[in-house]
């Protein structure tokens, strides 16, 4: 029986891949509270990124990107927070010479209406690059 499934399984290859984040809400006591804390979570983003590539002395690589156009009002009296932090982790590649990337992102949109703050979004990743 296990053969007859493998045979018709394809095999699991991924160049890529994401997974939902379960969607959330959390209560503020006001719409302004609700707003300090998008301004809190983009800070904390913002701290997250680095300088450019930083190479450590084993050769390895790390550098962090934020992408986001931080904090909007929608005109309908809710404040939106969109942004996906990029990681990108490298490393010397022996078989090929060169340094291999790995990209993974978390992504996050972020509303607050009313005091409530809605989240939902993915983490996900690409395929390994080489430099």
């Amino acid at each position: 029986m296990v053969l007859a499934i493998s045979a018709v399984m394809p095999a699991m290859a991924a160049a890529s891949g994401s997974v939902p984040l379960m969607p959330s809400t959390r209560a503020f006591p006001n719409q302004p509270a609700c707003v300090a804390e998008l301004e809190l979570l983009h800070k904390l983003e913002r701290a997250e990124v680095t300088d450019g590539r930083v190479r450590r002395s084993d050769g390895t690589t790390r550098q962090v990107k934020l992408e986001t156009d931080g904090l909007r009002d929608n005109g309908r009296g809710a404040t939106l927070y969109a942004s996906r932090i990029w990681h990108h982790h490298g490393w010397p590649d022996a078989a090929s010479g060169k340094l291999k990337l790995s990209h993974s992102y978390r992504e996050r949109q972020r509303m607050c209406a009313a005091g409530t703050l809605s989240e939902s979004g993915r983490d996900g990743f690409t395929q390994h690059t080489f430099e």
